[in-house]
């Protein structure tokens, strides 16, 4: 499992898709232009927009997905 990696030490590469740290935990927030954006839903299915997210302290990567049994 990946750590968490301060702010303040290094970023993700950009469009990296990475989960972050602030008030809360985001999953799937995109780093863009030395900025964190998250990507809001209309009707928990139709993308909308993206928002920048302040606040972040820390950030990791995103696990690898889980292998499926064919």
């Amino acid at each position: 499992m990946s750590k968490w990696i301060s702010v303040e030490a290094r970023l993700p590469k950009n469009q990296d898709t990475i989960d972050v740290w602030c008030e809360f935990r985001v999953t799937d927030c995109k780093f863009t232009e030395n900025k964190f954006y998250i990507d809001i839903f209309d009707n928990d299915e139709d993308f909308s927009h993206s928002e920048l997210l302040e606040g972040v302290t820390h950030w990791m990567p995103l696990p690898e997905p889980p292998e499926l049994n064919k």
